[in-house]
């Protein structure tokens, strides 16, 4: 009866620490943000679980489309690294805050001006930004999730506003960049990997 008892003791043991994220092997979310992906600017991000409730992530974003003659010119590049807390039972699911970096080279010309930031004319320096993110993290099976969520804060850099001459681009004016609101929004589908509270 006592081994019984033990033995019953530890499975039950077992299962509780199962759920617990910090034990999985592997706890990671891949994620596309669907808003940009939308606007012709792909993203792709991945989200680790560093403990039942904090997580860590980076996004990357790309995209360079442009017509023959380049008077059409969408080019975006950024890098996002992020820090969030859950707070709920489990990662991946529920709401969230935390805090976020991002860089942000662009070239867009679309009508009768261009505007580019990272390039030669701003000494290769790309835009920066930084505030606090929330939103929430909805469970859709037991992968699969749509999270919603809205950053505020600061962004700041150089950039130039030029017209297209030909085949050459005349810069008019440099400006330098400094605003406070909304700095990102995502609607992004996430796929998880891992075991236990991870899903």
């Amino acid at each position: 009866m006592l081994l019984a008892s033990t033995m019953a003791s530890a499975t039950e043991t077992g299962h509780s620490t199962a759920g617990d994220c910090s034990e999985a092997p592997i706890c990671v979310g891949v994620r596309t943000n669907m808003l940009y992906d939308v606007m012709a600017a792909p993203t792709i991000g991945v989200e680790c679980c560093i403990s039942r409730v904090w997580s860590i992530a980076l996004d990357g974003t790309y995209t360079w489309l442009n017509n023959k003659d380049k008077s059409r010119v969408w080019r975006i590049e950024g890098l996002s690294l992020s820090g969030r807390r859950y707070f709920g039972e489990r990662p991946f699911a529920g709401w969230h805050a935390g805090l976020y970096g991002q860089l942000l080279r662009y070239d867009i010309h679309l009508g009768s001006k261009g505007y580019l930031s990272g390039g030669s004319g701003t000494r290769g320096k790309p835009s920066y930004g930084f505030g606090v993110e929330g939103g929430y993290t909805l469970a859709l099976s037991r992968r699969l999730r749509i999270d919603f969520s809205l950053g505020l804060g600061y962004l700041g850099g150089e950039y130039q506003v030029y017209r297209r001459n030909g085949i050459h681009n005349v810069w008019q004016s440099t400006h330098t960049r400094k605003y406070f609101g909304p700095t990102s929004a995502s609607i992004s589908l996430v796929w998880v990997i891992g075991k236990g509270g991870c899903q």
